[in-house]
């Protein structure tokens, strides 16, 4: 079985300088960009893998399953961001992809590693119209990255579908979840869900759901105090016993070991955005 960790990042924005790209499968509702610096990162998206050097960059879109293993020495910056931070992108984020998620020229191009240089800096002060200026290196970065792809169009009827599904599951994740009480709650047919999991994440649905609820489990062993046994029955599992294990097997450490920050590999910088103008994708 692939390991698989769902990232629910809906309303952060992150920029990232790091050494070790390495993880394992994951998807989010965010978009990701990295800039390699020095060395050669290799990134599989939706099982087709892509290699990118110094002065590379890679978009990955929303909810697309995206792993990355490590060649040898890296340097990269990488961000993390919302779809509807640039409303402006939103109807081609959502309605299409790139065939190469790649952009070659960007160390000739100059300006995507400018604004990822300034959106960096800005996360280490409180100016005025901090949010507008992020916001507008981010529209830089995004036009640039597009103008240089690309793009085909995906069915916008599924994406909208596996997105009202995902939602849900997000919701509900800590009850007895099951392809039948999705159907029934949706009103979806419980095969065709098990398509979208299958054609759209490359994994099925209990795989799925074992993810998000690992996941759950990493943001309260991160910021709470409640035991294991408490973590593993607020994040869905019906036993500590199939907690461990399923944890174990998706993050590659127990959760005692997660607490203690054993996954920890680059320095990570939250940027202040105005969330408020936020909305779920």
């Amino acid at each position: 079985m692939q390991n698989f960790i769902y990232e629910d990042k809906r309303r952060v924005v992150e920029i990232r300088r790091g050494t070790s790209l390495e993880c394992k499968a994951h998807l989010h509702a965010h978009l990701e960009l990295v800039y390699m610096l020095r060395g050669t990162g290799c990134a599989t998206l939706d099982s087709k893998e892509y290699c990118f050097g110094p002065g590379e960059a890679l978009l990955v879109f929303p909810n697309q399953v995206h792993s990355y293993r490590r060649l040898g020495e890296e340097q990269y910056l990488i961000s993390i961001f919302p779809p509807d931070l640039c409303p402006e992108y939103q109807g081609v984020l959502l309605g299409k992809l790139p065939l190469d998620p790649i952009v070659r020229d960007g160390q000739e191009n100059g300006i995507i590693l400018t604004a990822l240089r300034r959106i960096l800096e800005l996360s280490h002060v409180e100016e005025p119209y901090l949010h507008e200026r992020v916001k507008g290196y981010f529209l830089i970065l995004l036009g640039e990255m597009l103008l240089r792809m690309q793009l085909t169009d995906v069915r916008r009827a599924d994406n909208d579908t596996l997105r009202t599904v995902l939602r849900y599951c997000q919701e509900n994740y800590n009850r007895d979840l099951t392809l039948s009480s999705i159907s029934a709650a949706l009103h979806l047919n419980r095969y065709y869900i098990s398509h979208l999991f299958s054609q759209k994440l490359h994994m099925s649905f209990c795989d799925y759901i074992a993810a998000l609820r690992v996941s759950k489990a990493c943001e309260v062993l991160r910021t709470g105090e409640a035991s294991i046994t408490e973590v593993a029955y607020l994040a869905g599992f019906n036993s500590p016993r199939s907690f461990n294990r399923v944890f174990l097997r998706q993050t590659g450490v127990s959760p005692r070991a997660y607490r203690r920050g054993e996954l920890s590999r680059t320095e990570t910088f939250a940027v202040p955005v105005d969330k408020s103008e936020y909305k779920e994708v």
